[in-house]
């Protein structure tokens, strides 16, 4: 189905978002521990 594909790629999208908000994440929360270690 058409809307099938279209459901998935959706979600894929929606993935690939969080996935990129996490690793922002990751790199923010290792930079700020970086920032308080002497």
């Amino acid at each position: 189905d058409s809307w099938n594909v279209a459901k998935g790629a959706a979600a894929g999208r929606a993935l690939s978002l969080v996935a990129k908000g996490g690793i922002a994440v990751v790199v923010g929360v290792v930079l700020t521990v970086a920032a308080f270690v002497p």
